[in-house]
């Protein structure tokens, strides 16, 4: 989230199976790395934005019958903007994007990524609190 209360998302082009989707920025965990340093790390590497303050805001398991994979998500805060520095093979581009238009995108369908709907979903309460979303 932007001091402009707008949020980051990454435009991304997924080959296979031929998805072009507006995402959360995130990644998997590097072995030793703990879930707080891998949401810097990613969205540092995906939108180029470093965050002052990581708030948790919950986890998921997307599909337990196909493994333990468990996601992690964190509310970015204090944004000071950067470089991004995407993996090898990633075609992404960041976008900010105000957090009213995020949801009316949400409830329309329009952001159908899983680990996306789930993060929303998730920071919901916290953006009410703070009176960033109705």
């Amino acid at each position: 989230m932007t001091e402009d209360r707008r949020l980051v998302l990454v435009e991304n082009r997924h080959p296979v199976p031929g998805l072009h989707l507006w995402e959360l920025p995130g990644g998997r965990m590097e072995p030793g790395e703990s879930p707080r340093t891998a949401a810097r790390r990613e969205l540092r590497e995906e939108t180029g934005w470093d965050a002052r303050r990581l708030t948790p805001i919950g986890r998921y398991f997307p599909n337990p019958h196909w493994g333990v994979f468990e996601g992690h998500f964190f509310l970015a805060e204090g944004l000071r903007p950067g470089v991004s520095q995407p993996d090898p093979g990633e075609s992404l581009r960041p976008r900010l994007v105000p957090v009213d238009q995020v949801y009316r995108r949400l409830e329309r369908g329009r952001l159908p990524g899983g680990s996306t709907m789930v993060g929303l979903y998730l920071a919901m309460p916290e953006l009410r609190k703070r009176g960033w979303l109705r």
